[in-house]
C-alpha cells in the first residue's frame, strides 16, 4: 500500500514538472538560438515531429496486442502532442500576436503589458484603468517567472519582459489536460472514453490560442478546472484536508478572475448533496473553513481597489453602446436561439463587428478566437464543420443519457457552463463578450460528456473515431504544419 501512494505521488509530481520543463526549457532554447516563428527550420522541425507522432501512434494502435498497453500508450502519445501544440504555439507566436487589451509594451500604460511590467516593479496599480481592474494573480504570477527566465536570457527590455510571461499560460493550458485526465475515474470513464475524451481536449485548437497570450484565461481555465477535480475529490475522501485545499484554490482562483467562482455553484451542490446525505457536523464546519479561506483570498484586491478607488464589486470594463460591437439592440432569438449556419460556412472566422449569434460564434472562437489565418480556406471550413457535427452528436446524446442515469452531479456542470455564456453575454451584450476563452470549461465539459457516451454506449460511438480523428488531424495540420500563420 505505501509503495502504491509513493507511486502515485511521484507519478501526480511526474506530470506537472514534465510539462513545466518542457514549457520554460523550451522557451529558454528558443529565445537563445534567436528562431522566430517564420523561421522554415521550425516549421519544418514541427511537420517532421507530428508526422513522427502520427506514424508511432498508428504503429502501436495496429501491433500492440495487449489492449489496456495499447490504449495507455497511445493516450500518453496524445497528452504529449496536446501538450507540443501548445508549446510550439507559443514559441512561434509573438505575445502582439493575436493578444486581447495588451496595450503598448511600456510601464506606465494601462493594458495587460504594462500591467505587467508595473508587478515586475513589484507594485500593484494605482487605479482602476482599463485593464487594472483584473485581479492581479496572473500579473504576479507572470512578472515573477519572466524575471526567471529574462536572468537567464540576459534581457530587460520590456518586449522580453511581457513576452516571458505567456509561459505561465502554456504551462496553465498543458495542465488542464493532466487535470482532466485525473478527472475522468470520477465519472466512472472507462479506457476507450478516456482516450476520446483527452483527444478532444489536446487538439481543441482554444487551449493553444490561449497558452501562446499573456493573459489569464489560461490561469482561470486551469483553476477552473482543479476546482472542479477537489471539488470531486473531497466529496470521496471526506476530509479538512481536501476541504482547506479547495479554499485555496477558490482564493486563488478568484485572485485571478472573478469568474472562476461560478464554480462554486457545482461546488455548493456536493457540498449540500453531502451534507445532506450524512447529516454530519463536521461538514458544515468544513464549508464554513472553505468559505474563511476562498473569500477572503479571492476578493482582497476587489476590496482594495473598492476602498482606495471606489471601484464597484461587479465592475467590469465598459464599452460604448454607440460602437460596432453593441448587441443589445438584436433580436434575441437570433443572438441565441437560432444557429446560423449560413454565417458559420460563409465567414468561417469570427468578425467581432459582424457576427451576432452566441452559438455559432463560440464554435467559431473554439477553433480560431477572433482571428484570421493565411492557410488554404478548406481546413478551416472542414475543421468548423467537424466541430458542429461533434458539438451536437455528444451534447444530444451526452445529456441523454445523464437524464436516463440520474447523473445529478455532471448535469449540474453541463447546466452551469451552458448558462455561463448565455448570461455573460446577456448582461455585457458586446460582442467580444461571447469569444471561447472566457468558456474554457465548456470544452471540458464536452470531453466529459463524450468519455461517458463512449463509457455507456461503446458500439454506437464507432463512428465518432472517424469524425474525431479527422478533427484532430485538421486541428494539428493548421497549427502544427502552418506555424506562424
Amino acid at each position: 500500500m505505501a509503495e502504491q501512494t509513493k507511486e502515485k505521488i511521484s507519478n501526480k509530481i511526474y506530470r506537472v514538472l514534465l510539462p513545466a520543463a518542457g514549457v520554460f526549457g523550451a522557451y529558454l532554447i528558443f529565445q537563445k538560438t534567436g528562431l522566430t516563428g517564420d523561421d522554415w527550420k521550425f516549421q519544418m522541425f514541427l511537420r517532421i515531429l507530428f508526422t513522427a507522432l502520427i506514424l508511432w501512434a498508428a504503429e502501436i494502435w495496429f501491433q500492440e496486442e495487449d489492449e489496456d498497453k495499447k490504449y495507455r500508450k497511445i493516450t500518453m502519445l496524445v497528452l504529449t502532442a496536446g501538450c507540443i501544440l501548445r508549446i510550439g504555439y507559443m514559441l512561434y507566436t509573438d505575445c502582439t500576436v493575436r493578444a486581447h487589451d495588451l496595450g503598448d509594451l511600456e510601464l506606465g500604460t494601462a493594458g495587460k503589458a504594462g500591467y505587467l511590467l508595473l508587478a515586475i516593479k513589484g507594485k500593484l496599480p494605482g487605479s482602476y484603468q482599463s485593464q487594472f481592474y483584473q485581479q492581479p494573480f496572473f500579473y504576479l504570477t507572470g512578472a515573477a517567472v519572466s524575471e526567471i527566465l529574462n536572468r537567464v536570457l540576459g534581457r530587460t527590455d520590456p518586449h522580453s519582459l511581457v513576452d516571458a510571461a505567456k509561459t505561465v499560460s502554456c504551462l496553465a493550458s498543458c495542465m488542464i489536460l493532466f487535470i482532466a485526465e485525473s478527472i475522468l475515474p470520477y465519472f466512472s470513464i472507462k479506457k476507450k472514453g478516456k482516450l476520446a475524451a483527452l483527444s478532444l481536449l489536446a487538439f481543441t485548437p482554444a487551449f493553444y490560442l490561449v497558452a501562446g497570450r499573456v493573459g489569464e484565461d489560461a490561469l482561470t481555465g486551469c483553476l477552473m478546472a482543479l476546482a472542479i477535480l477537489f471539488t470531486l475529490r473531497w466529496e470521496q475522501t471526506d476530509d479538512w484536508q481536501h476541504a482547506l485545499l479547495l479554499g485555496l484554490i477558490y482564493g486563488i482562483g478568484m485572485m485571478t478572475k472573478i469568474s472562476c467562482s461560478i464554480v462554486g455553484i457545482f461546488t455548493l451542490y456536493i457540498f449540500f448533496r453531502k451534507i445532506r446525505k450524512n447529516s454530519a457536523r463536521k461538514h458544515v464546519f468544513q464549508v464554513l473553513l472553505f468559505l474563511a479561506v476562498s473569500l477572503p483570498l479571492g476578493l482582497w484586491y476587489s476590496v482594495r481597489n473598492r476602498i482606495l478607488f471606489g471601484q464597484p464589486f461587479t465592475y467590469v470594463l465598459p464599452q460604448s453602446v454607440d460602437g460596432p460591437y453593441y448587441r443589445g439592440a438584436d433580436n434575441l432569438v437570433r443572438r441565441f436561439l437560432s444557429l446560423d449556419l449560413i454565417n458559420m460556412f460563409q465567414r468561417p472566422y469570427a468578425d467581432v463587428s459582424y457576427d451576432v449569434n452566441l452559438p455559432v460564434y463560440l464554435l467559431k472562437t473554439e477553433l480560431f478566437g477572433e482571428f484570421r489565418y493565411q492557410v488554404p480556406l478548406f481546413i478551416p471550413v472542414i475543421l468548423l464543420f467537424l466541430n458542429l457535427i461533434l458539438s451536437v452528436i455528444i451534447f444530444a446524446f451526452g445529456i441523454k443519457i445523464l437524464i436516463k442515469k440520474k447523473r445529478i452531479d455532471m448535469l449540474v456542470l453541463v447546466l452551469l457552463f451552458a448558462a455561463f455564456p448565455l448570461y455573460a453575454s446577456w448582461s455585457y451584450p458586446f460582442s467580444c463578450s461571447m469569444d471561447f476563452r472566457y468558456y474554457l470549461m465548456i470544452a471540458l465539459v464536452k470531453a466529459l460528456l463524450l468519455g461517458i457516451l463512449w463509457t455507456e454506449k461503446e458500439r454506437n460511438c464507432q463512428k465518432l473515431v472517424w469524425l474525431e480523428g479527422l478533427f484532430s488531424l485538421f486541428s494539428i495540420l493548421m497549427f502544427g504544419f502552418f506555424p506562424g500563420m
